[in-house]
């Protein structure tokens, strides 16, 4: 009982913040259009802060896991071609099998993992599961170009792909927190406190 408890405290909060977003919504206060730009902001700008805040209070010789980040890639690859196998066996229509793996093998690390972690573990050390994210991120959208290459018959350049997946702003907040995690640069105390807001 104990462990249901911890999990429902863990859990609650992140429910409550999607409640709230659907009041909102319906009051009128978020229009369906506003909906694409408040993701925008919060993915360029939002979560690449909360990765750098992350990392930068993170112990350094606690941040890189090797055993884990293996592991994560391994089973991401084995999910990946599970979700192919099935899709195989049950989608008949080719133009459908690519958005149907995509949908079934990516996740919401980001916007529902890390806040999970955070509230299962207060005060925890979140920076090796942010270096997990910028691993997994990567991961992911190599897997995407794939599977639109395989199943829809498109052609990404490889070049792109680096482009884009070295422009991503989990990867940036994530490689400047660990910048600084490893050399003598520090942020005023007043900067850190506003980035911590976030």
């Amino acid at each position: 009982m104990e462990s249901f408890l911890v999990c429902f405290r863990a859990v609650v909060p992140i429910f409550l913040t999607m409640a709230l977003g659907y009041l909102a919504q319906r009051m009128g206060a978020i229009r369906r259009e506003d909906v694409p730009r408040m993701n925008k902001l919060a993915f360029r700008y939002f979560m690449s802060v909360t990765m750098f805040y992350s990392i930068y209070h993170s112990d350094v010789s606690q941040i890189a896991q090797p055993k884990m980040l293996v592991f994560s890639v391994c089973s991401v690859a084995v999910l990946y071609g599970g979700c192919v196998a099935f899709v195989l066996l049950t989608e008949k229509d080719p133009r459908k099998r690519g958005v149907k793996i995509q949908g079934m093998y990516r996740s919401n690390f980001v916007l529902i993992g890390l806040p999970l972690a955070g509230s299962l573990v207060g005060g925890a050390d979140l920076g090796p599961v942010v270096l997990l994210v910028a691993v997994v991120v990567p991961v992911f959208n190599v897997l995407a170009v794939v599977t639109l290459e395989v199943f829809q018959g498109k052609h990404a350049a490889v070049g792109h792909l680096l482009l884009g997946i070295g422009k991503n702003p989990l990867i940036l907040g994530t490689a400047a927190g660990l910048l600084f995690l490893v050399t003598p640069l520090r942020l005023p105390p007043a900067v850190l406190k506003m980035l911590g807001a976030f």
